[in-house]
């Protein structure tokens, strides 16, 4: 099998486990504020890496953490956009919004090194993926207000893709030195002790216990467990078969299964032209993935 095969099919993979966010944020968020609900989720995050690293006997030091703290706080800051954004817009938008993740991947590399170049086939698949999404977001019933808030959300998640595409770049050389658990592991690590000071006075001073339901439970969980463990793990062995820009073509592929969740999850709606757009914008992924 030839490492754009297995890169493709780890970006669905990960596409599958990080469409999955949103919708079940939307449901921890019923409970908790932003900042509680990205705690909580880092700190079941790092716990579960823990026990891996443990489990394979893995060396992890300081020295380790310190050298992948820049890197780390790319994705703190794309995870923390992504939480506070879905205060203000619908959790169905998020991955759309993150579509835009490949065409930056492509300006940011084409800053850094204008002698990157990409085949016609990834240029088109770029392409045809990206016009995908724009059908999905004509098609979409979902009703957006253009009010400042709403504005607050979409910019949040731009700022977020901007930090994910960046991340991805830095992740390939750096995996030559560190695992993809490392890696993970480290931003875990670092968003639990930022948000922790202010995650642990919200719970001192409030009383959640009182609303928490089994649902909230299992989608806190779900949000460390799926959307993130595996996401993370699998996006980073794409990479590592691929390489930033490809791996980065799963946001395209990330809305057919975030907008199922949202609407299976928390009621909200999609339309025929939705899944044409859904469709057109997989098929782009599946294009550009191709040598």
């Amino acid at each position: 099998m030839s490492p754009q095969v297995i890169g493709f099919f780890l970006m669905v993979l990960a596409a599958l486990f990080g469409g999955s966010v949103p919708a079940v944020s939307k449901i921890v968020l019923e409970v908790f504020p932003p900042i509680t609900t990205l705690f909580l989720r880092v700190l079941i995050t790092t716990i579960i890496f823990a026990l891996i690293v443990g489990f394979r006997r893995e060396r992890y030091q300081i020295a380790t953490f310190r050298d992948l703290a820049r890197v780390s706080l790319l994705l703190v800051v794309n995870t923390a956009c992504a939480i506070f954004a879905l205060r203000f817009i619908p959790s169905a938008l998020v991955p759309i919004l993150y579509a835009t993740s490949p065409l930056m991947t492509l300006l940011i590399q084409k800053y850094e090194n204008p002698q990157h170049s990409m085949t016609t086939r990834q240029l088109s698949g770029i392409g045809l993926g990206f016009v995908g999404v724009l059908v999905a977001i004509s098609g979409s019933t979902i009703n957006i207000a253009l009010s400042p808030n709403t504005w607050i959300g979409v910019g949040l998640i731009l700022l977020g893709s901007f930090c994910f595409s960046l991340y991805g770049i830095r992740s390939k050389s750096i995996q030559k030195r560190y695992s993809p658990t490392h890696i993970t592991l480290s931003m875990t690590i670092l968003a639990t002790l930022v948000t922790a000071p202010f995650a642990l006075f919200d719970l001192a001073t409030h009383h959640y216990l009182a609303r928490i339901e089994l649902r909230h439970i299992l989608a806190l969980f779900a949000t460390g467990a799926i959307g993130t463990v595996a996401f993370y793990m699998c996006y980073q062995y794409a990479i590592k078969h691929t390489n930033a820009q490809t791996a980065s073509m799963l946001t395209y592929i990330q809305p057919p299964f975030a907008v199922a969740l949202s609407v299976l999850l928390v009621g909200e709606s999609i339309t025929p032209i939705f899944i044409i757009g859904s469709v057109l914008a997989i098929a782009g992924a599946s294009r550009a993935t191709k040598k």
